[in-house]
């Protein structure tokens, strides 16, 4: 795996918004084919809910609902490319009332 990045917009507790990766410099002239993601963070404050996973050739997205103020997840994509690559990539999001 790949080191772990962070989004540089933190999400608040009420908002229902996407996040992206984009996976072209890794992939290259490749395609996705399949997309999931997956998140961890403090185990009692596992609030936060994903949904509307959808991916393009060279990009990946997730929508992130909830989760709990103060609190930094760590969301994997993991994807699978028509040449057969199988990878992952972890993002940071902190979570933060405004």
């Amino acid at each position: 795996m790949s080191r772990i990045l962070s989004w540089e917009r933190t999400k608040d507790p009420d908002e229902f918004v996407d996040y992206t990766i984009n996976w072209a410099n890794q992939i290259g002239s490749d395609t996705i084919t399949a997309s999931s993601w997956a998140y961890t963070g403090d185990p009692d404050s596992l609030a936060l809910v994903l949904s509307n996973g959808s991916f393009t050739t060279t990009t990946a997205t997730i929508w992130a609902n909830g989760g709990n103020d103060g609190t930094r997840y760590t969301l994997t994509n993991h994807i699978t490319t028509f040449g057969g690559r199988i990878m992952e990539q972890s993002v940071y999001l902190t979570v933060r009332s405004r």
